[in-house]
């Protein structure tokens, strides 16, 4: 959005009352952005300290500029609580999660993609602490909103797949594993035709499975 953008008739029909206001609509959300990004330039890295003081500046910002039940604040727990995963620190992940989870629930409903992704952070946040039934719940209900929305064909519906299927192998049950994994790698094969590197890492994912 920039300082130039037109907002149209029916959208401006329902904000009548609000006032254009620069730093809110502009300045805030640029900022925000901007932390964003530097917190992704650091997870890439592998600068997870620095990563966690960006994303927690957002959630500062976001907060005192938007309350605590918006979808800005949202974004910043989210970006916060995979920053503390990066650094291995579960229960501060989890949290920040649920603070996410619960706002977009609030506001975007139970079935909304986004609502599948936190879903799926909580399921591998739970997963790496070692509570893999927990794990298991979670990458399941990640799993069925994300069928609900996008159907059976689709990279996310895949990547569920997988993660269950590494819950379940950290867990020791091993056909289930196998299961999830197969699963994972046959919907990959058809997303990812001619791919060879992306096929060949779920070959070995199974075939690690098989060989326990």
């Amino acid at each position: 959005m920039t300082r130039d953008s037109i907002i149209d008739w029916p959208l401006n029909q329902c904000v009548s009352s609000i006032q254009w206001n620069t730093k809110v609509h502009y300045d805030i959300p640029f900022q925000l952005q901007g932390l964003q990004d530097k917190a992704n330039n650091c997870l890439e890295k592998g600068l997870f300290t620095d990563a966690v003081l960006h994303a927690q500046m957002a959630v500062q910002i976001s907060t005192d500029t938007f309350g605590y039940d918006h979808l800005y604040v949202a974004v910043s727990h989210n970006k916060l609580g995979l920053s503390y995963s990066k650094k291995r620190e579960c229960d501060k992940a989890i949290k920040c999660y649920e603070k996410a989870l619960k706002i977009n629930i609030h506001i975007l409903g139970a079935n909304h993609a986004w609502v599948g992704s936190i879903y799926n952070n909580l399921g591998s946040a739970y997963n790496t602490k070692g509570q893999h039934d927990v794990a298991i719940t979670y990458h399941e209900q990640s799993l069925q909103i994300r069928i609900h929305i996008f159907g059976i064909h689709h990279v996310d519906v895949a990547a569920s797949y997988h993660n269950l299927g590494t819950a379940y192998s950290r867990k020791g049950v091993y056909d289930k594993a196998i299961e999830y994994y197969e699963q994972s790698l046959q919907m990959k094969k058809q997303l990812f035709k001619g791919e060879k590197q992306t096929a060949c890492k779920y070959y070995e994912e199974a075939w690690k499975i098989y060989n326990v």
